[in-house]
């Protein structure tokens, strides 16, 4: 008897495909993409507490390309260079998001959250 490798597949919708095609891009490659084509629209939305109650903030695409350039920039002037390895340590924050859609292409670096 054969078995299924996806078996999960028969509990999908009848609409829902079984593979999607993957242009082979990296989350990162895509937010200047998203930033240029939906520069207003909230890319992220995190809460916030004050005094007790909870609010929710957020920040635009093209919000968030800026402050992924910023910390790309920052990391340059402390020496990052091509290739270095980045090891973050940061709660799942705005930050981390900031510090993970960094291109890829000329640093490395590893997650780990408290």
């Amino acid at each position: 008897m054969t078995k299924n490798p996806m078996p999960w597949l028969k509990h999908y919708d009848s609409d829902v495909p079984a593979d999607i095609p993957y242009n082979g891009k990296c989350l990162p490659d895509l937010l200047p993409e998203a930033a240029a084509r939906f520069p207003r629209r909230k890319a992220m939305i995190f809460p916030i507490a004050v005094s007790g109650r909870l609010f929710s903030s957020g920040l635009t695409f093209s919000q968030l390309q800026r402050r992924v350039e910023a910390f790309a920039s920052s990391l340059q002037q402390l020496g990052v260079h091509k290739g270095d390895r980045v090891a973050l340590y940061l709660p799942n924050c705005p930050q981390f998001v900031i510090a993970y859609l960094v291109p890829k292409s000329w640093w490395l670096w590893t997650g780990s959250t408290p």
